[in-house]
């Protein structure tokens, strides 16, 4: 709560959040980062910089992703995506989903590629090429689990995971590459709804993909 007030408050506490900053520091010390980084934006590119290479655990998660606000950053945050790991590769992801460009928009393509499931980060991308690469990584985890030599086969829990993270992806997106997966999935829909999970999953794909039609159009 305190984060979120101190968002409002302007840039005179920038000096508070910076005195006695430990880069080593736990989640108190991400949230300084968190808030100057609202406070300042690309302006605090310097700033972070200057911390990443000490930065640990929370705090360095909470700097990459920071460095999102700053198209400059690209390059450095390419190179993070090779080297970091767990929360910290998440937070590369999440700042290389605030950006635009070519270089950008092949990462994106090579990532989503091997993992589907990651285009849930360009959930609030609003461009062409993330819609198109949602409907892409959308498709090709419809196909995997359509039916294979008329055999019916429930989907996984695992597979339950991808689908809800392309949801997140796939929402208020209307490139014609997505328009053209769901015009795919109106013509494959009547094998599409025989799917489903075991039922303590309670997942039916034909119900959950008529709802996220609904709330793609109200998105």
């Amino acid at each position: 709560m305190n984060a979120k007030i101190l968002k409002q408050t302007g840039s005179a506490v920038l000096p508070l959040l910076k005195e006695g900053f430990d880069p080593d520091g736990k989640k108190e010390m991400a949230r300084r980062v968190e808030v100057t980084a609202a406070l300042e934006g690309a302006g605090a590119t310097p700033w972070l910089r200057e911390i990443l290479p000490q930065a640990k655990k929370d705090v360095r998660a909470a700097v990459i992703e920071a460095l999102g606000n700053d198209p400059d950053n690209i390059p450095l945050l390419l190179d993070l995506s090779k080297s970091e790991r767990g929360n910290n590769r998440d937070a590369v992801l999440k700042a290389l989903a605030k950006q635009d460009g070519e270089a950008v928009q092949s990462f994106w393509t090579a990532e989503t590629d091997r993992k589907p499931e990651h285009v849930e980060f360009l959930k609030d991308s609003k461009t062409d090429w993330a819609s198109d690469l949602a409907a892409s990584s959308l498709r090709a985890l419809l196909e995997d689990a359509l039916p294979k030599d008329g055999r019916l086969v429930l989907i996984t829990s695992e597979g339950v995971s991808a689908f809800k993270s392309c949801r997140a992806a796939i929402l208020g997106k209307a490139s014609p590459a997505m328009l053209d997966c769901w015009r795919w999935i109106d013509q494959h829909f009547d094998l599409l709804k025989t799917l489903k999970s075991d039922t303590s999953l309670r997942f039916r794909l034909g119900d959950e993909l008529e709802s996220w039609l609904l709330l793609s159009l109200c998105t």
